[in-house]
């Protein structure tokens, strides 16, 4: 047996040595599996548990702040303050058996007060879900 890498989809390719090539199997997970017409694309459903971990809805934020994201371990993430986008990142972290993605945020580019935090889902350059806003209070 002998594995291919594509893109970032392992998929195991089962041939006969010799002249000729014997049955080729497969496997594909179900949640990677194409969607059917009118369903979520498979981005969607990889990212349903989009959300804000850090910092904590009502928490008082001052300086640098760590944005945190879970999601699945592939793809990218945008962050957005008051609706503006600050950043986006494809790298992740594993912390506890989640993917975690992170931005830092200079708080000090916004006033003082009530802020919302979002993070989006990006697929081919578009964002297809946000997470749960998260308001924080700003005191620098």
């Amino acid at each position: 047996m002998s594995r291919k890498t594509v893109g970032r989809v392992g998929i195991a390719v089962l041939a006969t040595l010799g002249a000729s090539i014997g049955p080729v199997t497969l496997g594909v997970p179900a949640a990677l599996a194409a969607p059917s017409a009118g369903s979520e694309s498979v981005a969607e459903a990889a990212w349903r548990d989009n959300r804000i971990l850090r910092p904590s809805h009502g928490e008082t934020v001052s300086g640098e702040v760590r944005i945190s994201a879970s999601g699945g371990r592939y793809g990218t993430r945008a962050f957005f303050v008051d609706g503006v986008e600050i950043g986006r990142t494809n790298e992740w972290t594993d912390i506890d058996i989640t993917h975690e993605y992170s931005w830092d945020w200079d708080s000090r580019t916004v006033s003082n007060g009530q802020h919302v935090i979002k993070s989006g889902a990006v697929e081919n350059g578009v964002i297809v879900h946000y997470s749960d806003p998260v308001t924080v209070t700003v005191t620098n």
